[in-house]
């Protein structure tokens, strides 16, 4: 399986540490770095998270890391970050 970042999800990674590092710029690059390191683990196990039946055909999941939810999608060959948000945001 292969591991795949969307536009949006990289967009999510830059607006989240952009507003923490205003307030905390060590707490910043820790979440960058969670973030970037928690799909790994999907490479092991890519049904961790629980499927969001709303988009069925598609097997889309979430993937709770700390206080922020990572949408993804499984295909036959790939893991794809689709967006990120911080639990408490508006979406």
């Amino acid at each position: 399986m292969q591991l795949e970042w969307t536009r949006l999800a990289l967009q999510d990674v830059e607006r989240l540490s952009k507003f923490l590092f205003i307030q905390n710029p060590e707490a910043a690059r820790k979440v960058v770095i969670m973030l970037a390191d928690a799909p790994e683990m999907l490479l092991l196990h890519p049904q961790i998270g629980p499927p969001d039946e709303s988009w069925y055909p598609r097997e889309i999941r979430s993937l709770f890391v700390g206080s922020y939810e990572m949408i993804y999608e499984l295909t036959d060959s790939h893991i794809i970050i689709l967006r990120i948000w911080h639990t408490k945001e508006d979406r």
